[in-house]
């Protein structure tokens, strides 16, 4: 599983999501992808217009609250983008993996060729 935090406002932390998105298309048994918006409430619209542009269909929580929501504490996450990748068990492998590393942690993950 991979909790992705980002804000729409964040050209870096959207090519996250895309980058998930796209991971997730190929790895649909493996990898639940959890989106988590560190957007402030004002910027709602923005958010759900990014959200529709890049077709997300994953879940999104969106509190309007930011870097203060109830998942990033948790994680040690305060800042965009970051991506929280976890093993099959719900045990924490890395909270600040790189897009591009989704994929070959994947792959590992799961012993896939």
């Amino acid at each position: 599983m991979a909790l992705v935090f980002f804000s729409a406002a964040h050209e870096g932390s959207v090519k996250n999501l895309v980058a998930l998105k796209e991971a997730a298309s190929l790895y649909k048994r493996e990898l639940a992808v959890v989106a988590v918006s560190f957007d402030k409430a004002e910027n709602r619209p923005k958010l759900e217009e990014t959200l529709k542009a890049q077709k997300i269909a994953f879940p999104v929580h969106f509190d309007g609250r930011e870097a203060k929501n109830d998942w990033s504490p948790k994680l040690n996450v305060t800042s965009v983008p970051r991506i929280a990748f976890f093993d099959q068990k719900g045990i924490l492998l890395n909270n600040n993996l790189a897009a591009n590393r989704v994929e070959p942690e994947v792959k590992r993950l799961f012993k896939i060729q």
